[in-house]
């Protein structure tokens, strides 16, 4: 099921929690791919990481760096109400098709006109950043 050889080497392979510094900025975990090569046929699509499926982003500062996001309160928004026409209109959760230890994932991509799924191992994790309540040179 996981592509032996793919079309691209990844460098770089990690994840970083991070926290907001006030409760409705909300948490979440970033999954950084920073590729050696890769070729323009290759179109990365998702990362699967820790029973989540987020679509791969391109940083804007460099060819080869690739990220997702994750937010730690995906399921926050469930409604839910003694009337079922009103919980009818929660999405249901995607299922999970892997099994992943804490520090693995699997990133999709279209190459040649098919999906391949490639399976990272060991992804290190960085320390977590926590951002500031308000801007500190800001005076009130």
């Amino acid at each position: 099921m996981f592509e032996a050889n793919p079309p691209f080497t990844i460098k770089e392979a990690y994840f970083q929690k991070w926290v907001a510094g006030t409760k409705e900025g909300g948490a979440g975990t970033k999954v950084h791919l920073v590729f050696k090569s890769i070729g323009p046929e290759v179109a990365l699509k998702e990362i699967y990481f820790q029973n989540q499926i987020q679509k791969v982003q391109k940083a804007s500062n460099s060819g080869y760096d690739y990220f997702a996001e994750f937010d730690s309160n995906t399921r926050s928004n469930i409604i839910m109400d003694i009337d079922p026409m009103k919980e009818a209109q929660n999405t249901p959760s995607q299922n999970f098709p892997f099994e992943l230890q804490e520090n693995e994932a699997v990133v999709s991509y279209l190459f040649n006109d098919k999906t391949n799924y490639f399976k990272i191992i060991n992804l290190s994790e960085k320390e977590r950043i926590a951002y500031p309540q308000s801007n500190p040179n800001l005076r009130n």
